[in-house]
């Protein structure tokens, strides 16, 4: 008897992701809800014409490598259990914007991550520049187009229910 098992096409996948994220809001709500389980009491967003940044106080993001990978997560069991996090919030970004950067600090270390949509879509490997003079929390910053008005209205829809 033959048997088979689930394998996965990861380059097809990614490319495939815009697809499943055709709400322009939903990259806002990935970012806003990583921001409250990192523990953040702050979050700051800025909208203008070629760029969507979000800052948080939150507690830093220890291992850049789970940004990188789909449906990951590094949160610990009851934030997993209590939330399903999808593991998706850089992705969902990015898709949103021609370019990110990420800089992150735990408190112990930092670090810097510049990365490109086709770049990101097509699994090329992304440097981490260490970067020890970061405040502790992360600020993702997706460089693209925005319309300002229509941004903030989504922004304001998405972050409703959140109390940071």
């Amino acid at each position: 008897m033959e048997k088979v098992a689930l394998s996965v096409n990861a380059r097809k996948l990614v490319s495939e992701l815009p697809r499943f994220f055709q709400n322009r809001g939903a990259f806002i709500t990935e970012l806003v809800q990583n921001a409250c389980r990192a523990g953040a009491t702050k979050v700051d967003i800025l909208v203008v014409p070629d760029s969507f940044t979000i800052a948080d106080n939150g507690c830093g993001i220890s291992d850049p490598k789970v940004l990188l990978e789909i449906a990951g997560s590094k949160w610990d069991n009851p934030v997993v259990a209590d939330q399903d996090p999808a593991g998706l919030g850089l992705f969902s970004a990015m898709l949103e914007g021609k370019s990110a950067s990420v800089f992150s600090s735990n408190g112990d270390w930092g670090f810097v991550l510049n990365v490109g949509r086709e770049q990101l879509l097509k699994g090329e490997e992304i440097e981490v520049v260490p970067k020890d003079d970061l405040l502790k929390g992360t600020t993702v910053v997706i460089e693209g187009e925005f319309d300002v008005d229509k941004t903030v209205s989504e922004v304001k829809e998405q972050v409703r229910y959140y109390t940071v």
